[in-house]
């Protein structure tokens, strides 16, 4: 049987450059994680509408 948890910590920024243009960082923390095994992500979005 595994263990099911999970403890994790997720960071957001969003930030507006223009009228319709954003910035959006996204950073995910895992408390679990092994330093040999990386499961830390960051997520850049650049958002631009019409």
């Amino acid at each position: 049987m595994s263990d099911s948890s999970e403890d994790k910590a997720i960071i957001r920024a969003k930030y507006f450059i223009a009228q319709n243009v954003h910035l959006l960082l996204n950073y995910t923390y895992d408390f679990d994680v092994h330093p040999d095994n990386d499961k830390n992500h960051l997520l850049i979005i650049l958002h631009v509408g019409f």
